[in-house]
């Protein structure tokens, strides 16, 4: 438990202090704003440790093993750990772009008519992990093939399975292609909550990693290669197509008057900070569009007036009926389910 604490106050220490902003970058005609930020938590194995249980005593997920393997190149293979080996938590010196689109050099145009406003700027952020985000559904997805067993020189004695192992999937229909890439998932609920004046109940599509269809073995079995792994993969996890999505995300105002709740953190962590993915209760039938950014606040009531308060922000990825999935961007505190959210306004302001 002490080990979690001190965990959870470093990151929430890099939340809070390791932002700088550098702008005034261009590329390829765009204004561009460069955001770094970096730090590093380490931890020693000790004798017994494996990855699944350091990451559900630092992550509150074993499924989170596979992000700690990332971390750490220097390990080889992640069922073999020894005593005294550092392993890093978290380590991350990256770069984020934002990049704000400039209009392509034209001549001069003809004088505008007094009091006319010209087009708003598009700006983008850019989330690398897009194909990771999952979503809640109402009514679940149609799996088009079912993980039955891994092949036997991918280290059948594991019970999961990681980038780079081959396992075979049994389909209803032969409609899989060779070479073609495939969302691994796997299904869970139902949870329920009230949506517009009724309760209803949704599924999440967790999502693994992504395979590719490597051979037909006939008999409606398919070889497929796990080409990303994004948390622990293992028989009878699902398959799904593996849409296109565009790690590029346009943002865009939402009504100053749209609120919601965070139901709960994609991997289900007890708390969760800045730099997490969750699950909004508003979607596309309330006016959520991808792009769009909310305030985290709470609510304080002195003298029977309410007063909201930020203390977070997060970005719109994915949406869906009455649900979306939003990243955590910023917070100053750790959150837990049930966080209540407002509409950023024009500009970002609250």
């Amino acid at each position: 438990m002490m080990r979690k604490t001190i965990f959870r106050v470093l990151m929430v220490g890099w939340v809070c202090c390791s932002m700088t902003v550098w702008s005034g970058l261009g590329l390829c005609g765009q204004e561009a704003e460069v955001i770094q930020d970096e730090t590093n938590v380490t931890y020693n194995v000790k004798a017994g440790d494996t990855l699944w249980e350091i990451a559900k005593r630092f992550y509150d997920s074993p499924l989170r093993w596979p992000d700690v393997w990332g971390l750490n190149p220097q390990i080889a293979n992640p069922h073999r750990i020894y005593p005294g080996e550092p392993v890093h938590l978290y380590q991350q010196k990256t770069t984020e772009t934002v990049y704000v689109e400039e209009p392509v050099p034209a001549p001069p145009p003809a004088p505008a008519p007094s009091g006319k406003k010209m087009p708003p700027k598009k700006v983008f952020t850019v989330f690398r992990g897009i194909d990771r985000v999952g979503f809640l559904r109402e009514n679940p997805v149609e799996p088009i093939g079912r993980i039955v067993m891994p092949r036997m020189d991918a280290a059948a004695t594991r019970e999961m399975l990681s980038q780079g192992d081959v396992v075979y999937v049994q389909v209803a229909r032969d409609d899989l292609e060779i070479g073609k890439r495939y969302r691994i998932y796997k299904l869970m609920g139902p949870y329920r909550f009230w949506a517009d004046g009724r309760k209803i109940s949704v599924y999440q599509h967790y999502i693994n990693g992504i395979g590719v269809a490597d051979r037909y073995d006939g008999n409606g079995i398919w070889e497929v290669r796990i080409e990303k792994s994004y948390a622990a993969i293992q028989t009878d996890d699902l398959l799904m197509p593996c849409q296109q999505r565009d790690d590029r995300i346009e943002l865009v105002d939402a009504s100053s008057d749209l609120s919601g709740t965070i139901l709960f953190s994609q991997d289900h962590n007890e708390i969760f900070s800045a730099g997490f993915l969750a699950f909004m209760d508003k979607g596309e039938l309330q006016g959520v569009r991808i792009g769009q950014r909310f305030s985290i606040v709470q609510e304080d009531r002195p003298a029977k007036h309410s007063v909201m308060v930020p203390y977070g922000e997060c970005l719109v990825l994915d949406v869906e009926s009455n649900t979306s999935s939003v990243w955590i961007t910023k917070s100053d505190r750790n959150l837990t389910d049930q966080v209540m959210v407002r509409s950023l306004g024009a500009g970002g302001s609250f």
